[in-house]
């Protein structure tokens, strides 16, 4: 327990403390759980599976999903700690190095192509997982693949102007 709540604050205000920050920790994880569910019942299944599937099906689904996804929540808490926090470095350093070049380049620049943003998002993607795999932590290889996604982009659709469409 940090020492503010156990010496400092009066024994009442922690445990209050400690319901909001319980309560916090809870409301977020019923959001995660309500939107992976639904996600991967609407958007996955209902969308590529089974597209004729009835509100019943997919509510059945949804409460399936619901309950696996807190099953792996509990198990992933149960792990290492310090493989969360890899798994959400290498997660979040993927997510921005596919769509951070593209994303930045086509809001301030009317002139990058489709083969641009494409591009710079597989190879910063591939870079970041690479540099993963090879022992680079997942700081270091999720902001180098950001920053390759950033200057691909240009250059590919530039070449692709210049060369490809005349």
């Amino acid at each position: 327990m940090p020492e503010l709540l156990t010496n400092v604050i009066p024994e009442a205000l922690a445990v209050v403390i400690l319901l909001l920050i319980l309560s916090a920790s809870m409301s977020t994880l019923a959001a995660l759980v309500l939107i992976s569910s639904s996600s991967f019942a609407k958007d996955f299944y209902a969308g590529f599976i089974n597209k004729n599937t009835s509100d019943k099906s997919l509510t059945a689904l949804m409460r399936f999903m619901s309950a696996f996804f807190v099953f792996l929540s509990v198990m992933l808490a149960y792990m290492n700690f310090d493989s969360i926090v890899a798994i959400l470095g290498v997660s979040w350093g993927a997510i921005g190095s596919f769509f951070l070049g593209p994303f930045v380049w086509g809001l301030f620049n009317k002139k990058v192509t489709r083969t641009g943003g494409l591009s710079s998002g597989l190879i910063g993607l591939f870079l970041c997982i690479t540099l993963y795999a090879t022992g680079m932590p997942s700081p270091q290889a999720g902001t180098i693949g950001m920053m390759a996604s950033l200057v691909i982009n240009p250059l590919v659709s530039f070449v692709e102007l210049k060369w490809f469409r005349k």
